[in-house]
């Protein structure tokens, strides 16, 4: 009998291979599930309302725990603990929320009763102003009866006078006051409008800061679990910057990470999300690009940098440094986390570092 004839399949076989589609088919089922879960999640944070008055930040954080606790690889047992003991956070945030709208829907109430006050006293305030402009015209039509043209002609003046002095106070008084309300809501907007750009921007460069990054990294990751939207991570960081601040002192380190946010800024779109992702390091988002594209872009900043020569002080005959970076670059993959994400960009970035700096390595090169 020849040694390579294939024999006939035996029972055993086949039971073998519908073991194997089980096996295929329940781990299918299992990612499908997990994005599932991570989708709902998505959408539960989605409907959180975001206030501090019911700690909804501290919430989408356990939110954020669930969600890793079921994309890792513990035991069903472990996993139904964590989940019964997170039921009650759940539910108890449910109530505190359904609370504060209620809340707020009575202030809106009252918000709504002042305004019909504050409209009652304007329409009562228009009704005293129509009743002297009333008052008025019956003077006016009193002055028919005289027989002087005269003093009909001197009377007439007199009244017009009058009324052109009470409508200069109206609008004096309602210009008075819509000035006040303009200027308190463009202090108001001032205000909040400051107090955002403090908590999501980088202070030294302008940039995203590192907070407002994971919040936007996080957001897209979950987004994509419920309808797909490719994006690619650049991670982009200063060769030798230790030795740049050790050498020329932090002032000069301060202006090279400046001028890098600058190259990138020009480098990329607006859609593109850029931030300081560390210290010396920093991350751009580019929403639809693929791996070609985004290490195109990638590439783009490296010679940007590299052109670029930094005057070490404000003298016009002083030393210039020339400054590289190193670039890894990752696209979203289906199932992805945004640690799985970062840490395949990361290693991309570590295999730039190994093949000289001053260059670009996507996923691929660092899985070669």
């Amino acid at each position: 009998m020849n040694l390579f004839e294939r024999k006939p399949a035996t029972v055993r076989d086949e039971t073998l291979e519908r073991f194997i589609d089980r096996v295929r088919e329940d781990y299918e089922r299992r990612v499908f599930y997990l994005n599932v879960v991570r989708g709902l999640v998505h959408l539960m944070k989605a409907f959180v309302v975001e206030t501090r008055d019911i700690d909804s930040e501290r919430f989408k954080q356990a939110l954020d725990r669930l969600s890793e606790r079921f994309t890792s690889d513990e035991r069903v047992k472990a996993l139904a603990r964590f989940f019964e003991g997170h039921k009650d956070v759940i539910l108890e945030f449910i109530g505190r929320q359904h609370a504060y709208i209620r809340d707020r829907e009575q202030e809106l109430r009252d918000i709504i009763d002042l305004l019909g006050q504050a409209m009652a006293g304007l329409d009562s305030d228009n009704r005293t102003f129509q009743g002297r402009i009333h008052a008025q015209s019956e003077k006016i039509e009193r002055l028919t009866d005289l027989d002087d043209i005269k003093r009909i002609k001197e009377s007439l003046r007199l009244e017009v006078g009058r009324i052109h002095e009470m409508l200069a106070e109206k609008q004096a008084s309602d210009a008075a006051q819509m000035a006040r309300l303009n200027s308190q809501i463009e202090a108001l907007n001032r205000e909040l409008s400051q107090a955002r750009t403090a908590s999501l921007v980088d202070g030294l460069t302008g940039a995203y800061n590192r907070k407002a990054f994971d919040a936007h990294l996080l957001q897209r990751v979950e987004a994509d679990t419920v309808r797909p939207a490719p994006f690619a991570l650049l991670l982009v960081d200063i060769d030798d910057f230790k030795r740049i601040n050790d050498t020329y002192g932090h002032p000069v380190g301060d202006r090279v990470l400046a001028s890098v946010v600058d190259k990138c800024r020009h480098a990329v779109r607006e859609s593109d999300f850029l931030a300081r992702y560390g210290g010396e390091e920093f991350a751009v988002v580019l929403p639809g690009a693929g791996l070609r594209s985004a290490a195109k872009r990638g590439r783009q900043i490296c010679k940007a940098v590299a052109a670029t020569r930094y005057a070490l002080s404000e003298d016009p005959g002083a030393e210039r440094l020339t400054v590289t970076v190193s670039v890894g670059v990752g696209v979203l993959r289906r199932g992805d986390t945004v640690a799985t994400l970062t840490a395949r960009v990361d290693q991309a970035l570590y295999a730039a570092k190994r093949g000289g700096k001053n260059r670009v390595a996507t996923e691929k090169d660092a899985d070669a």
